[in-house]
C-alpha cells in the first residue's frame, strides 16, 4: 500500500514538474509588462538582489521580504497566475517555486510604464 501512495506521489510531482519547466522555458514578448517582471525574477534567480531590490527601495519592498528572498533561495520557476491593471501599469501575480521544495508560493509584481518602458516598482511575497 505504501509504495502505490509514494509511485502515486511521484508521478503526480513528475507531472507537476514539467508543466513547471515548460511554462518556464517561455519567454513573455520584449516590451510587454511581464517581460520586465521576468527579468526582475531572474536577476533574483541568479542572485543579483542588488541589481533587482535596489531600485524598489524604499517603498517598493520591505526589509522582510529582501531578506527572506536571500535566505529562500534559490528562485527556481515562475509562471503567471493574473494580471490586474493598477494606476500607471499593471500588477501581475505568479506562482513561484523556490528552495527545494516544489510547493508555490504566491508573488506579486507591479510594473510601471517610465520614459517608455516598463519597469518594476513593487515586489511583495508570501512565504
Amino acid at each position: 500500500m505504501n509504495r502505490i501512495i509514494v509511485l502515486t506521489l511521484g508521478i503526480i510531482l513528475a507531472i507537476i514538474a514539467v508543466v513547471i519547466v515548460a511554462a518556464a522555458l517561455t519567454r513573455p514578448t520584449i516590451g510587454t509588462p511581464e517581460r520586465a517582471a521576468d527579468a526582475f525574477l531572474r536577476e533574483i534567480r541568479t542572485g543579483h538582489f542588488d541589481t533587482a531590490f535596489s531600485p524598489l527601495r524604499p517603498d517598493g519592498i520591505n526589509e522582510e521580504t529582501e531578506m527572506r528572498e536571500k535566505n529562500y533561495r534559490p528562485l527556481w520557476w515562475w509562471w503567471l497566475r493574473d494580471r490586474r491593471e493598477a494606476t500607471s501599469g499593471w500588477r501581475l501575480h505568479y506562482s513561484v517555486i523556490r528552495g527545494w521544495v516544489p510547493i508555490p508560493s504566491p508573488v506579486w509584481i507591479t510594473v510601471n510604464k517610465q520614459a517608455d518602458r516598463w519597469r518594476v516598482t513593487r515586489f511583495e511575497a508570501w512565504y
